[in-house]
């Protein structure tokens, strides 16, 4: 993977996760249909990010204490990517 300013972000932000959590991006953009992959390959962090998230167990556990504040911003990023497009949402 080449260095890019996505990467660089991910990995001062992750540190020694960064493997694992691109582990997760890529098990969830890999459920996704090609048009929400363009999308998401257009963005940047912040997308890759939510995407991480959305393996998180507080993501995927509505009794989780951060279920809400990681539901929330996963949903406020891909509000922002997709818009209110229900085909593209994920």
């Amino acid at each position: 993977m080449s260095k890019n300013p996505s990467e660089a972000e991910l990995r001062r932000i992750w540190g020694q996760d960064f493997d694992k959590r691109m582990d997760d991006v890529l098990d969830v953009f890999d459920t996704l249909p090609a048009d929400a992959q363009q999308r998401i390959n257009n963005g940047g962090a912040a997308e890759l990010k939510a995407l991480a998230a959305m393996k998180d167990p507080a993501y995927l556990n509505p009794k989780h204490p951060d279920h809400a504040a990681v539901s929330k911003q996963v949903s406020e990023q891909f509000n922002s990517l997709f818009g209110s497009d229900p085909a593209a949402s994920i």
